[in-house]
């Protein structure tokens, strides 16, 4: 079978969000989400160029009303779905992601709700769920859960690694793990903790920005090489950071997705990271591809 092109394509299906995260930047785009039909038209264009969809770049998947249409469609299509929730909703939507249109992989961001100034929820419910949920999950899909804590970083305080050893031990009590898992020492990704279950670390990053400081020309990155994004709007933007669409190549609404990546400025991109000579204003100041 011929290899697809991409990886992966990121699917905005809404771009608000339940919570206010502290390293999540805010949107300059109003709210909005896709409809089924919109969604369907998206399935329908990137199912020859991909088999996995993620459902997200800004916003909450689980706040969609139609989450399920949506998991439905994705199925009919074929494509295999990675889901990435905050997890706060996950008591109210736990029957919509288990059966025969359940996502692939579901990451539940745990570094999310301590990461908010604004909640009253209580975190030991909050992590008691996510975990109920995970074992389900796992139990009657055949498909995986990744526990992030994506927020380590060399300064961190004091309360945040005792928060995250508290999640860590919630982990390591529920799956009755024989040693202790270490988010400071060991494997950056993919620390097996049972079976299709992962708990996976990453350093803090901070999202790119036209008024950051430049990287330089130097560099590469996997947009438009290994992945793209669709914003809720329809824009095409070459990764899942462009958040604001500064690097708009199209509006998938609009235009044929094989159209949108043969225009000139979409090959300008590609030749830019194959070349490893930047150009996009954006892109030269995303710290992110510093680590390719």
């Amino acid at each position: 079978m011929k290899k697809k092109r991409f990886q992966k394509i990121y699917i905005e299906i809404i771009n608000r969000c339940n919570l206010s995260c502290s390293f999540c930047p805010t949107s300059d785009r109003p709210a909005r989400m896709m409809s089924v039909d919109e969604f369907a038209k998206i399935a329908a264009q990137v199912t020859p160029f991909t088999d996995y969809i993620c459902l997200h770049v800004k916003g909450e998947p689980l706040m969609h009303p139609w989450l399920g249409d949506i998991l439905a469609i994705a199925h009919q299509n074929g494509l295999k779905v990675n889901l990435t929730t905050n997890a706060v909703l996950l008591p109210e939507k736990h029957q919509l992601l288990l059966g025969e249109t359940a996502p692939r992989q579901i990451s539940l961001s745990l570094h999310s709700f301590d990461a908010n100034t604004m909640h009253t929820r209580d975190f030991r419910s909050y992590l008691e769920n996510a975990i109920d949920f995970a074992r389900t999950f796992t139990m009657t899909t055949p498909g995986y859960i990744s526990f992030r804590l994506w927020n380590l970083d060399g300064t961190a305080k004091a309360d945040q690694r005792l928060r995250n050893q508290f999640i860590l031990e919630a982990l390591e009590q529920a799956y009755h793990l024989a040693q202790p898992i270490d988010a400071y020492v060991g494997k950056v990704h993919g620390n097996a903790i049972a079976p299709h279950t992962y708990v996976n670390f990453d350093q803090l990053f901070e999202w790119p920005d036209e008024h950051a400081s430049d990287y330089g020309f130097n560099g590469t990155c996997h947009g438009l090489r290994h992945q793209l994004a669709i914003l809720a709007d329809g824009q095409v933007v070459p990764c899942c950071l462009d958040h604001n669409g500064h690097l708009a190549l199209g509006n998938i609404f609009k235009e044929s997705l094989d159209t949108i990546l043969c225009k000139e400025k979409s090959l300008r991109i590609i030749e830019d990271f194959r070349s490893h000579h930047i150009h996009e204003n954006l892109c030269r100041r995303c710290g992110y591809r510093t680590r390719f």
